[in-house]
Formats: structure tokens, C-alpha cells, sequence
């Protein structure tokens, strides 16, 4: 079924903008399967990507190319993939501290500080060696 993906929406506008025909027609048609897709790549929220990208097409297409389908479902595409790139880039890793680790000695006697101590005193002397 290539060709016009808007077949039928000059026979039910209702009063609706053109841009909001085309909203509907392509959410109805691709909304689902864009979804599973940024699912796929892992974004937290797939249903908001769809319709972020779907939105995207409608808004930024001329009307004569979102018509053609083949085009329409590519743009949506990228945009679904683009939009999920970019909640990747956005998130931030959650990696969780034990409290107790912390504070834990990593040698009888030693805390976290006093190693960290010992590793800048360390550092500081290599790059004196280094540097002779």
C-alpha cells in the first residue's frame, strides 16, 4: 500500500486542520510500531517518542511529502531514534553507594581520606621523578 498515506482525511475534516488530520492518521498507522521501536532502544517513555517524532513529521514536512508514505514512515523513524539518542544521552547512571562503604577502613586503621592522602602524596612524587 505505497503511495498516500492522508487517503481518506479530505473526506472527514470534521472542521480539523489539515496538520491535525495528518497527525491522526499517521498516529494511527505508525504510533504503535515507532513505540515498540524506542522501546527497543531503551527509552523510558516509547508512547511520548511516537508521538514527539509523529508531531515532528507533521510540523516539519511539507503537507505533499507527508502524504507519500515511504517518506512519512522514514522521517518518523529517524525522529523516534533521534528523540531516544538523545533521553539516552539525558539519563544519568544510577550507580547505588553502601553508606557503610564509605566509612569502611580499606586498611585496619585507614579510611578513605587517609588513602586518598597517601595516593596524591604518591602522585605528586612520581611526577617530581618524571620531571628531573
Amino acid at each position: 500500500m505505497t503511495g498516500s498515506v492522508i487517503e481518506s482525511t479530505s473526506r472527514t475534516s470534521g472542521g480539523r486542520s489539515a496538520g491535525d488530520q495528518n497527525a491522526e492518521v499517521l498516529f494511527h498507522r505508525y504510533g504503535a510500531e515507532v513505540a515498540r521501536y524506542a522501546e527497543r532502544l531503551g527509552s523510558a517513555d516509547p508512547d511520548g517518542v511516537a508521538n514527539q517524532a509523529i508531531f515532528d513529521a507533521v510540523r516539519r514536512l511539507p503537507q505533499d511529502v507527508v502524504c507519500q508514505e515511504k517518506i512519512a514512515r522514514s522521517y518518523i523513524y529517524r525522529a523516534a531514534h533521534g528523540h531516544t539518542v538523545d533521553e539516552l544521552r539525558r539519563r544519568k547512571p544510577v550507580i547505588p553507594v553502601d553508606p557503610a562503604k564509605i566509612e569502611t577502613p580499606i586498611v585496619e586503621g585507614e579510611t578513605n581520606l587517609d588513602v586518598s592522602i597517601l595516593l596524591d602524596e604518591a602522585l605528586s612524587e612520581l611526577t617530581q621523578s618524571r620531571s628531573r
